[in-house]
């Protein structure tokens, strides 16, 4: 793990020890884990490999349903469940 230095007013640092209390963890690991939270996990568009590009926006124009919703579907028409 690396480590990072920060300067903060006195009020700050006062204020995150209270939210880390509240949180019950501490002010390093409540700082991570709001900067974790912030810092995109997703792939920017233009880094993805070009065959999975021209997948995007396949299922575009079908009904709002969830992965767990085609799969079972897809499960009754092959199974017949």
């Amino acid at each position: 793990m690396s480590t990072v230095t920060l300067k903060v007013s006195e009020r700050v640092l006062e204020r995150a020890a209270v939210l880390a209390k509240i949180a019950n963890v501490s002010v390093e690991r409540m700082l991570e884990q709001m900067l974790d939270s912030s810092v995109p996990r997703e792939t920017p568009v233009d880094q993805l490999h070009p065959n999975t590009r021209a997948l995007l926006g396949i299922l575009k124009g079908l009904p709002d349903k969830s992965y767990k919703e085609y799969a079972e579907e897809a499960a009754v028409e092959k199974h017949g469940l």
